[in-house]
């Protein structure tokens, strides 16, 4: 708010003065503080074990020319591994191979040759 924004009759308005001061200091020191100093913004690298460095670095350049989508792919497939195929492939197994109970799933029946009995 500055005086120009006050109406003609509240020009003398001690209070509405006083708010458009302070309006004013407000603003300046808002774009004090936008100013960044010379260490700013710092940019601190991820720290990553040395093993899997040996892996990451052929990798670094081309990661870098993809804008990092090579690292977004690796993430997202190792989540959706972790979380929905390897689940699932846990379940196929057992159901698969530790289901020996009778009455249970049947993967395979006894061979039936011409001449059997169905029982």
């Amino acid at each position: 708010m500055s005086l120009g924004d006050i109406p003609e009759y509240a020009k003398k308005d001690y209070v509405l003065r006083k708010i458009a001061e302070e309006a004013r200091q407000t603003r300046r020191n808002w774009l004090a503080d936008q100013v960044l100093p010379a260490g700013e913004p710092r940019n601190i690298p991820k720290k990553v074990p040395a093993w899997q460095e040996v892996f990451i670095k052929p990798f670094r350049p081309l990661d870098r020319k993809l804008n990092h989508g090579l690292t977004r792919a690796w993430r997202t497939g190792s989540k959706v591994f972790l979380f929905m195929i390897l689940p699932v492939w846990v379940a196929h197994y057992m159901t698969k191979y530790h289901n020996n109970k009778p009455g249970n799933l049947v993967m395979s029946k006894p061979a039936l040759y011409p001449g059997d009995s169905e029982d």
